[in-house]
């Protein structure tokens, strides 16, 4: 194989496994970078592009989560990605942030979490984690840095190119509220918020378009319960 093969692999591979490291909380620097990048660029390059999609995957008047999605392109062989969860619950009068150490204590608990998605990850065709000659084994709790929820679950995302390659849309393990009974801690107000609001129907979850379906349907129904 030549020089110039390994190299450009080499480049791809990078690519593939480098992020650009500035938090998506500095959207400012992020844009100056990316100006910064494509005034160096070539025209072989163009067209350059930058987007940042961020939306509600569950909403209510108690409890708001969200997920974003970063993708900038400034050069070959292609660009990077990243994805961030948000998610808000109200406490004493106010919304606070949730974050997963919030709701997990415990290395007994955090290592249920991840079994639960290496498990899951392992029966999945389309990860580094199936096939007979797998190129990873083990989940690493480093991984478990992205989460959003609706009604049903708890949604871990992963971030580009650690258990999958490139994929339509994130990849992702749902974990439904039922497993987590006794890991999540039910002093956390998250338990009493999330159960009074399913039991409501008032909210509207939409990680994808069955769940957007389903719970426009329970808030109508929630709402012809009003007017009778």
């Amino acid at each position: 194989m030549g020089t110039g093969w390994l190299s450009l692999i080499l480049l791809v591979l990078s690519g593939c496994r480098g992020q650009n490291q500035t938090p998506l909380d500095d959207l400012s620097a992020l844009k100056k970078e990316f100006i910064a990048e494509v005034l160096q660029g070539s025209i072989e390059e163009c067209p350059f592009d930058l987007s940042y999609h961020f939306r509600t995957v569950f909403y209510s008047k108690q409890l708001v989560s969200l997920f974003g999605e970063f993708h900038s392109y400034t050069h070959l062989p292609h660009g990077w990605t990243k994805y961030e969860g948000r998610t808000f619950y109200k406490n004493n009068g106010r919304f606070a942030p949730l974050l997963l150490s919030h709701l997990i204590s415990t290395k007994k608990d955090w290592d249920f979490i991840r079994k639960y998605c290496e498990t899951l990850l392992k029966s999945d065709p389309c990860t580094y984690f199936s096939g007979e000659e797998p190129l990873r084994t083990t989940l690493a709790l480093e991984d478990l840095n992205t989460f959003t929820l609706d009604d049903q679950a708890l949604i871990l995302v992963f971030q580009p190119y650690t258990v999958a390659g490139g994929t339509d849309g994130p990849p992702f393990v749902k974990i439904p509220w039922e497993e987590l009974r006794g890991v999540i801690s039910p002093s956390h107000p998250l338990c009493a918020i999330l159960s009074e609001t399913i039991h409501s129907k008032c909210f509207i979850a939409s990680w994808d378009e069955n769940s957007l379906e389903r719970s426009l349907k329970e808030y109508d129904r929630f709402q012809e319960h009003l007017k009778n």
